[in-house]
């Protein structure tokens, strides 16, 4: 995405450096031994996000209504985090569909601690967002074993690996159609567990420093080598 940026504003895309993130929240679970799957009073499915515009809480408050108009029992959505900008079209759609609020719950911001459990205990969660830098409510995720729904933005795509399935963020029907499969086909979801356990690897926050380090390293090389010639 970056490269297809700077090209046309004639950047030198070579100086583009990809480096993973660090997967903290799982090494601190991972201290603290807590890393198996724990027990919710009941299921949920979990979006943990800044709830801003390009976040698209929206999508999933429609998704939510039509479950409700047409009698679908979804699990309750779970959203962590803070209120940001942009918000007013939420705001507004939740206040016309009161029924809503028993079936989404806005927990606010909250310590790591209560954040890795209910990562623990999710039943899969979801990432519908328009735009991300990275976008670690999916990779996160995908460090503690659960499936994520996400959308086809790129860099959600490259956080989970191409391993978790994309829907674009303005197709309601199919984050609906996908959202309930999820839900219903339990063999679906294990499957997409096992690819997790079996493919997806946590980043350590030494190989992630050691990979920008590299990537010090070979723009010093290049510079030296430039001015040599």
């Amino acid at each position: 995405m970056l490269t297809g940026t700077m090209t046309p504003a004639e950047v030198d895309a070579a100086r583009i450096h990809r480096f993973p993130m660090p997967s903290i929240l799982y090494e601190k679970a991972a201290r603290t031994g807590r890393l198996s799957r724990i027990s919710a009073p009941e299921p949920f499915i979990l979006y943990s996000s800044t709830i801003e515009a390009r976040k698209n809480h929206l999508l999933l408050a429609q998704v939510w209504q039509q479950a409700i108009d047409e009698g679908v029992a979804l699990p309750k959505l779970v959203c962590i985090g803070k209120w940001g900008w942009g918000i007013n079209d939420l705001i507004e759609y939740l206040g016309k569909h009161p029924a809503l609020s028993s079936r989404i719950e806005f927990i606010g911001p909250i310590s790591d601690d209560a954040l890795i459990d209910y990562y623990r205990s999710a039943l899969f969660g979801v990432a519908p967002s328009r735009l991300e830098g990275w976008g670690y409510c999916a990779s996160e995720g995908l460090d503690f074993g659960i499936p994520v729904i996400i959308s086809t933005d790129r860099a959600l795509r490259e956080a989970t690996g191409g391993l978790m399935p994309a829907i674009d963020a303005d197709d309601r029907v199919g984050w609906y159609a996908e959202i309930r499969r999820m839900t219903e086909d339990g063999a679906s979801r294990a499957a997409l567990c096992q690819r997790i356990a079996s493919t997806h690897r946590p980043t350590v926050a030494a190989a992630s420093w050691a990979s920008i380090k590299d990537a010090l390293h070979d723009r010093v090389a290049d510079d030296a080598a430039k001015q040599e010639r």
